[in-house]
């Protein structure tokens, strides 16, 4: 394998492993957020844009 082609299999992996961890964070913070919303949502009795 040349070494360009080597370097481009390197590059590829790394942008998939950042592309993994930012992908992994932004929902984990969709999560949280999402889960306040339901809580918000249950306080004060709200049952969704559909049953109104």
């Amino acid at each position: 394998m040349s070494a360009i082609a080597q370097l481009e299999d390197v590059s590829d992996e790394m942008i998939y492993a950042l592309a993994r961890r930012v992908i992994i964070c932004s929902m984990r913070e969709f999560d949280r957020v999402w889960e306040s919303a339901n809580k918000i949502c249950d306080r004060y009795q709200v049952k969704g844009i559909a049953a109104s």
